[in-house]
């Protein structure tokens, strides 16, 4: 496992934390309103996308931040070239993408199922997909870097 990696999710593990945090804290700190909102728009808008589509497209280390090839380029790929490659911009936007649709779908079927959507609800549904989504993470790298060797 790359150790970049191992360092996101580390931050991602410290966001969520801190975000319930600022949740709990709330109540007692008037001033952790803005932080929470702050934070919690990353966590709510970037943080589950992100390691849905680290799951998804998993990191080859050729990507760029952004792809300089030419878009009038019409070489047909060949078997051995790397087809499902995104780059940094496509990932961020593939990333606030999939929170923005994910996150409010989850959170209905949650609803759906009888539990009330109170913030705490929210946190932990937020939480587990995120959690959920790297571990799955996790898993395909652990499986493509056996594969590779």
């Amino acid at each position: 496992m790359k150790k970049s990696t191992l360092l996101i999710a580390l931050f991602s593990v410290i966001l969520l934390a801190v975000t319930g945090l600022c949740i709990w804290g709330e109540a007692q700190l008037s001033w952790l309103h803005m932080p929470r909102m702050i934070i919690g728009s990353i966590v709510v808008l970037w943080l589950p996308g992100y390691w849905i589509t680290r799951w998804t497209f998993p990191l080859t280390g050729n990507e760029n931040l952004i792809d300089k090839t030419d878009e009038r380029n019409t070489k047909i790929p060949d078997e051995k070239e790397e087809i499902h490659m995104i780059d940094g911009l496509e990932r961020f936007v593939l990333s606030i993408a999939l929170s923005i649709s994910a996150v409010p779908l989850l959170l209905f079927y949650v609803n759906f199922l009888g539990v009330p959507l109170t913030i705490w609800s929210v946190f932990f549904t937020i939480c587990g997909v995120t959690l959920a989504a790297m571990g799955g993470t996790f898993y395909v790298e652990h499986h493509h870097a056996h594969i590779v060797k």
